[in-house]
Formats: C-alpha cells, structure tokens, sequence
C-alpha cells in the first residue's frame, strides 16, 4: 500500500521523491504509508517559492489522498493545494503552476453528468465558459487576470492571478469591531480605483452586475482588486441571446439582493 500511494503522488507531480523520502525521515523511518502522509505536512516542500513555506502536503491535500481523492487534486498542469471558497457557480481553490513556477486561483465547476455531488446544469455551465470569455478581454490593473480556461476530470476550470488579501467587508467589519472608523481618504481611494475597474470593463461592453464589498479585495500590498465576474452580460442587448451571454432563467434574478440596482430587482434579464 505504501509503494502505490508513493507512486501515484509522485507520478502525478504531487509531491516528488525528495519529499517522500524526507517524511519517511520524520517518521523515524516508518514505511507505515498513513504516518508518512501526516509528516509530510509537516516537512517543507521541495517547490517552494522564493518568499513563501509550504509544506510538501497541505491538511487539504492530505484529507484528499486520505479519501481516495488525491488525482481531483491536479487539473492539467495545476496542483490543489487548498480550498479558498465556493460561491453559486463552484469552488475556488489555490493552486500551483507546473509550467511555471507561480500560484494561481482555480474556480472550478462540474458539469452535468460528470458524477460530481455538485453537478450542474447547461445555464451554470454556458454562465461558467461566458465568465472565461469576458474576464480574458479585460487587461486593468484592478481585474484579475486569466490565465488560462480547461476541462479535466470532468471539472470545467478558469485559471487566474492568485490573490491574497482581504475583501472590503473584511476590512471594514474588522475595522469597526477595534472601535475605529474607515478613513475616508483611503475609502475614496479604493472607491476610484473601483470605478476605473468598472470603466474599464463598460468600454469593453460588460456590465458587472454583482458590485459589493465581498468581491472587491485589497491585496497583502495594498492593492485593488474587482473580483467575480461570474454573473456579467454585455451592454446593449438585454434579450437572453447568445451573444450578450444573458442566461438567466425566467422569473429568475442573479446577484445579490442586498446591493442589486433597482433595474435586476425589476427585470432579471437587467
């Protein structure tokens, strides 16, 4: 049992044999395969970055192998390292580039027939592929980037820059729970820079739709982010044709109510 689980996470680029040999080390030599999967999130792995630790297996990983699940944890040429979330369309996960040597965010989403506890049907998915094909014509400071759009294991993915921080309602409700306030000069800050954000995507004919404090992120380098553009149409066409991307259903309204402009209130397809 501990040669195959050897062999599978260094066949398919999970950890490689420094590393296993290294927690076999930390666990006083054992060939117990269990023992040795817990040390190695505790042995530091061999692809670390310049400027960050990670361990040759995270918790998320070792749950993962653990559960029979260790290929769900490579996309293509991205490794899992954890989870980062889930919204309405799927999970979002960090994860590391093989081909170059960068973390990136990978929002998942199974489609349907693919087995998944999570399956999902043509409108998530047609909704899933718009949003790869609206944030790759967007090139702005303060969007995310798209790295790249692919399918594995049944999991339709969009690869994008990684970024780590915190969202505005983070930050605010943090702020206001130490008895402070938001200075207005850096909340008119961020306000410009999402506005620019937003400019830009208008002049590129996409209108965002889901504008809030949760998908608006202030980076580890106090940088702005616009984030989730999972629900966007393109301006001029409010038919539900192909070509703006408007997949709501009928009598069905996408966004979040709290903050939704009066128009999606009044109109779904808005």
């Amino acid at each position: 049992e501990g040669d195959s689980i050897q062999n599978q996470l260094i066949e398919l680029q999970i950890i490689t044999q420094e590393d296993w040999d290294e927690g076999v080390r930390a666990a006083g030599g054992s060939s117990d395969p269990r023992r040795v999967l817990h040390e190695l999130t505790k042995v530091r792995a061999q692809w670390n970055l310049s400027g960050t630790q990670y361990p040759a297996l995270t918790e998320f990983q070792l749950q993962q192998i653990l559960g029979n699940r260790a290929e769900r944890l490579v996309l293509e040429h991205y490794i899992i390292l954890d989870r980062l979330g889930a919204g309405g369309m799927g999970e979002v996960f960090k994860a590391r580039n093989l081909s170059l040597p960068r973390l990136e965010a990978v929002k998942t989403i199974l489609s349907e027939g693919s087995g998944g506890s999570t399956g999902t049907g043509a409108h998530e998915l047609e909704r899933f592929k718009r949003e790869a094909r609206l944030l790759a014509q967007l090139d702005h400071r303060y969007v995310t980037t798209v790295h790249h759009a692919g399918r594995a294991h049944g999991v339709n993915f969009i690869a994008m820059e990684y970024v780590s921080g915190q969202n505005l309602k983070q930050i605010v409700e943090e702020t206001l729970s130490d008895g402070e306030q938001v200075p207005v000069w850096w909340a008119v800050e961020r306000i410009i820079g999402v506005a620019e954000a937003l400019h830009h995507a208008h002049e590129k004919g996409i209108i965002h739709r889901d504008v809030k404090p949760q998908n608006i992120m202030i980076t580890d380098k106090n940088d702005l982010r616009v984030l989730d553009l999972g629900i966007a149409r393109l301006a001029g066409d409010s038919t539900g044709s192909d070509q703006t991307g408007a997949l709501t259903q009928e009598a069905t309204s996408l966004g979040t109510p709290d903050v939704m402009s009066p128009e999606q209130w009044a109109n779904a397809k808005a």
